[in-house]
């Protein structure tokens, strides 16, 4: 409401009154902050904001030339010099965190120009993750996500009758799973031909090709374990 003026973000409010333009960190940090809100609540709109937040780092903080992301934007204060971190420190690096936002983003909506947003981040310092491994610790994150393999839960249904089967998901270490809540399977590629019934199906999902829907926690958790004995497998 008061760091927001529909296009873009501000950084600093006090006294009633936000100032500086937003930085990379802003940016990024909120879009997160998005993602895990709609997977918590299945409200769109979240997600949507998010998408919204990625395209203006690609507008606004992208470096054209050389690939990553400045810390300001494009049409803020004209500094002699624009950094690029991606380092961590006690927070995220900017550009850590950016990357981190697009892969989520690419398996949310399908969008390979998102995951190649973290894929250019990663390159840039491709030479310097393994020399410095705790100070890229966000990167990494970005790392393990994109070797990852592409699973997804869509759980449809009303708010109430989601809340046995998201408890379940929620008691799984899945941290790269792509969780979707939604009342009435609207808005995602991964809802395209998913029914909306009585009660709440949730769809356990890899690379959006889904086993019958567990319409009962004990369906979905054995679902869930199977999942996991997969992931257990030696290659």
């Amino acid at each position: 409401r008061e760091m927001f003026d529909g296009g873009r973000l501000l950084h600093s409010y006090r006294a009633g009154a936000a100032s500086i333009n937003g930085m990379l960190e802003d940016y990024a940090y909120l879009g997160l902050g998005l993602v895990e809100l709609y997977k918590l609540s299945g409200g769109l709109d979240a997600l949507q904001w998010a998408e919204e937040l990625l395209l203006n780092i690609v507008q606004r903080f992208h470096d054209d030339e050389h690939g990553g992301f400045f810390e300001t934007a494009s049409d803020a204060e004209q500094l002699l010099f624009r950094n690029k971190d991606y380092f961590d420190a006690a927070t995220p690096s900017g550009n850590g965190a950016a990357a981190l936002l697009g892969v989520w983003l690419a398996r949310y909506y399908a969008r390979p120009d998102a995951e190649r947003v973290a894929d250019e981040v990663i390159g840039q310092v491709s030479d310097h993750l393994l020399a410095a491994v705790s100070g890229f610790g966000t990167l990494w994150q970005v790392a393990l996500f994109r070797n990852a393999p592409p699973r997804e839960i869509a759980i449809i249904g009303g708010t109430d009758a989601r809340e046995p089967l998201e408890a379940v998901t929620a008691s799984r270490y899945l941290p790269w799973a792509v969780v979707a809540p939604s009342a009435d399977a609207v808005g995602l590629p991964l809802f395209e031909g998913r029914e909306v019934g009585a009660g709440a199906r949730a769809y356990v999902c890899e690379a959006m090709a889904c086993k019958l829907p567990a319409t009962n926690p004990g369906q979905l958790i054995e679902q869930l374990d199977s999942l996991f004995r997969e992931q257990a497998r030696p290659a």
